[in-house]
């Protein structure tokens, strides 16, 4: 059984000797301030660059969305409520039932609640510097658990475009703490899906060795989608790809002659004369994709990175259209339906609900102070038709 947080627990623990405070109060003013001003909340994430939020539904289902919008959701094992995994001939059958739930939880252990107690303690320290340093502790704490839950959904949204419009969670590589299992598809037009081809239509791998040799045709490659683009109607607004594809293109023979000719072609070029270069051939700007995810699997943390699953995954340039890319849309989260005794609620108003409570000896547990944020919503990729993806390497 879960006790009141140490933060909302005005007659013990930290806040005993301190005026009446509410912590839990505070927070949910800082996320009702940011809603109002209609700002991303404490970080902005790519999610909040190409995505707007639309109000929270109460029992909006899988197959609702995919009855509206243009994608799939596919799963082997249910998560929670479910009487039998969804598994079809092909290994995944669409899934119709609640959205996907996700969350992340930030324990707070009793060695650092220790040194809380030490500063909330003393003598020499103000109530007012006191009273400071709890309210950082809190705004921390609640902050690594929401951005948790967002960035699970910009690693849907990176992840998708980087691999034809399909993300797929595992407990083996990106969902360690599982127990759902599911693919999410968002349908990506087969005549968008490109691959590098040389000028006979043979595959042409975007390597340091064909770049040496002056093998690669980037710029063209990059003109042609832009032109199919382009004749669809579609405003083309950037070019993402990885550090490691922007820095081939910086070093590539051609490119480097095509920007500073033959007297200065042994330079690398740099970024502001590669920029000046793609505006001049008509090609958009390059965005660099460095998001990281980090996952704990039996206590330990590894990132992950959403552009390659691993080494032998295949880089790809992703080619966006200008504009909004689609819309983040939430379901009505499961304490909001059955809310538990002593747990205190933070809504930030976009579907992810923060809790706080506190375990201990009487429960068995090793004392500790958890906050969570959880939520039911999806990022709609809605201009998937507007997204294009060129294949550069592993092409076989």
């Amino acid at each position: 059984m879960a006790n009141k947080s140490i933060f909302a627990d005005a007659q013990n623990g930290l806040l005993r000797n301190l005026k009446p405070l509410d912590l839990i109060g505070f927070m949910q003013i800082l996320f009702d301030k940011y809603e109002e001003a209609e700002v991303a909340k404490f970080t902005p994430m790519l999610v909040d660059r190409y995505f707007t939020y639309n109000p929270v539904q109460m029992g909006l289902t899988a197959e609702a969305l995919m009855g509206k919008y243009n994608f799939r959701v596919m799963a082997t094992v249910l998560g929670n409520d479910s009487d039998v995994p969804l598994r079809g001939t092909t290994g995944f059958s669409a899934w119709t039932h609640e959205i996907p739930r996700i969350g992340h939880k930030y324990p707070m252990e009793a060695s650092r609640l220790r040194q809380l107690y030490q500063v909330l303690e003393s003598v020499r320290t103000t109530d007012a510097a006191k009273i400071r340093q709890l309210q950082k502790t809190i705004f921390n704490n609640v902050q690594d658990a929401y951005l948790g839950c967002k960035d699970t959904l910009d690693y849907i949204f990176i992840h998708s475009i980087f691999h034809e419009g399909v993300v797929e969670f595992t407990t083996s590589f990106n969902n360690p703490q599982g127990p759902a299992t599911y693919k999410i598809d968002y349908l990506m037009p087969e005549e968008n899906k490109k691959v590098s081809k040389d000028g006979s239509g043979n595959n042409l791998e975007w390597t340091a060795a064909n770049s040496a040799a002056g093998n690669l045709n980037i710029f063209e490659q990059l003109q042609d989608i832009v032109r199919e683009m382009t004749d669809k109607g579609i405003a083309v607004g950037e070019m993402m790809m990885s550090p490691k594809m922007f820095v081939l293109i910086q070093r590539d023979k051609v490119v480097r002659k095509m920007v500073y000719g033959n007297d200065r072609s042994s330079s690398l070029v740099t970024i502001p004369d590669l920029n000046a270069a793609l505006t001049a051939y008509g090609l958009p700007p390059i965005t660099q994709v460095t998001r990281r995810m980090a996952i704990e699997k039996d206590g330990k943390r590894s990132l992950v990175d959403p552009t390659m699953d691993n080494e032998n995954d295949s880089e790809r340039i992703v080619f966006l259209p200008a504009g909004n890319l689609g819309e983040i849309q939430p379901s009505v989260e499961d304490s909001d339906l059955v809310p538990e005794t002593n747990v205190s609620y933070i809504n930030s108003n976009d579907g992810i609900k923060v809790s706080q409570w506190s375990v201990g000896d009487s429960s068995g547990q090793k004392p500790t102070e958890y906050t969570q944020a959880a939520g039911r919503l999806l990022p709609i990729i809605t201009e998937i038709k507007g997204i294009y993806s060129l294949k550069v390497t592993n092409l076989s």
